[in-house]
Order: C-alpha cells, then sequence, then structure tokens
C-alpha cells in the first residue's frame, strides 16, 4: 500500500512540474508578443515624428516651464501620447507586469533622451497639477540608466 501512495504521489510531481514548465513557455510567449506590440507602436510614424520634434527640434516654440500648456498646441497631443506611452511601459516595467530588458535594450537611450529633455515640462506640470505626473516614466530612466551599458544611452 505505501509503495502505491509513493507512486501516486510522484506522479503528481510530475505531472506538477510538467503543467508548470508549460505554463511558464506560455507566459513567456505572451510576455513576448506583448514587447512586440510595444517595440512595434515606437517606430510608428507618429512617435518617430514626435520624438524628432523634441530632441532634434529642441521643442521648437514651446515653454516648458508652463509644463504641458507651454507645448505649442500642433504638437501638444503629440508630445503628451509619447510621454503617456513611456509612462506605461515604465508602469509594466515597475509592477512587474513585462520583462522589460529587449525594451530597455532596444528603446532605453529614446526614453532616457526624452526624458531629459522634458524634465522641465514634467517638473512645471507636477508643481501645476500638485501630484507626481509621470513618476513611473521617472523609476523606469533611473533603472535604464543603472542596467544598461553607457555607450548606449547617449548624453
Amino acid at each position: 500500500m505505501d509503495i502505491i501512495v509513493i507512486v501516486i504521489s510522484l506522479v503528481s510531481l510530475i505531472v506538477s512540474v510538467l503543467v508548470a514548465m508549460s505554463e511558464r513557455r506560455i507566459s513567456s510567449k505572451a510576455n513576448t508578443l506583448v514587447v512586440v506590440d510595444l517595440l512595434r507602436e515606437h517606430g510608428q510614424p507618429s512617435f518617430v515624428e514626435t520624438r524628432f520634434y523634441i530632441m532634434r527640434q529642441h521643442l521648437r516654440g514651446a515653454d516648458l516651464s508652463r509644463g504641458i500648456q507651454g507645448i505649442p498646441g500642433d504638437k501638444r497631443m503629440q508630445v503628451v501620447e509619447l510621454l503617456a506611452f513611456y509612462d506605461l511601459i515604465a508602469a509594466l516595467h515597475v509592477h512587474g507586469v513585462i520583462d522589460t530588458k529587449p525594451i530597455d535594450n532596444y528603446i532605453g537611450g529614446a526614453a532616457i533622451s526624452v526624458y531629459r529633455r522634458m524634465e522641465e515640462c514634467i517638473d512645471a506640470e507636477r508643481e501645476i497639477r500638485g501630484y507626481i505626473y509621470l513618476d513611473h516614466f521617472r523609476q523606469w530612466v533611473d533603472h535604464i540608466k543603472s542596467s544598461i551599458p553607457r555607450q548606449y544611452i547617449g548624453r
């Protein structure tokens, strides 16, 4: 009788391990799909154009000391969408929903550069709103700075 109980226990253990391994593979594939979608979205023309406006056109016409309202009307929504996109990735990272290592390596430098350019605007917006605006984004930028090689971060 003891042998039967041991055999049943071993079979249960083996089945549990196999199910757990299968679930891990499924979870990993789901994470990969989310990461691929986020990377694809980062390459969309509207985000590329907005990054160009922030980084290469140096936020032409913007008064960052006024927060979001200081960004010209024709660019404001695009900038807000890009910042919200980075904050979404950051929230997913901070709360451990996805593994952001591929995202950190692929778009981390761009995120850091955008944050640096927008920092005065973000700080002003925090003052205006009276709460910590885009704090997940800030936390993610700090994480990226500490985890990816310096040569990929830029100035």
